[in-house]
């Protein structure tokens, strides 16, 4: 550590490990494309003059275009979370009822011919 050599190594390990993660496409697919600008220069967490990471969710972003409190991986998730806890009305679209299916059972219920689905006494002999 005294005489400098200890510094010089971890340097050259330094440029050798960003080298090679530069390079290789398998951590390229580790990185993070910035989500705010959308660039498409993939960016490290150990990017520290340039990156920042969200304190909430960890991803990471571009310090120039980062704004705290306007994350948009949070507002996502933060959103997802509210739809989730809100409960579905028959009449919502994502209650699973389809328009058709509504007026089937409407219809089943308010019709008294026959329903062409339900089989008459007769056909269970």
């Amino acid at each position: 550590v005294r005489n400098g050599t200890m510094l010089h190594h971890l340097r050259s390990f330094i440029s050798l490990a960003v080298a090679h993660v530069t390079d290789c496409q398998l951590c390229q697919g580790l990185g993070f494309i910035c989500g705010m600008c959308q660039d498409q220069q993939v960016i490290f967490p150990f990017q520290l003059e340039h990156v920042i990471k969200c304190p909430v969710c960890q991803s990471c972003y571009h310090k120039e275009c980062f704004i705290p409190g306007k994350c948009p991986k949070c507002i996502r998730l933060e959103a997802r979370r509210r739809m989730q806890e809100e409960p579905l009305s028959p009449e919502s679209p994502d209650s699973g009822e389809s328009d058709e299916s509504r007026t089937l059972i409407h219809n089943m219920d308010t019709d008294s011919s026959p329903s062409p689905l339900v089989g008459s006494a007769d056909d269970c002999r």
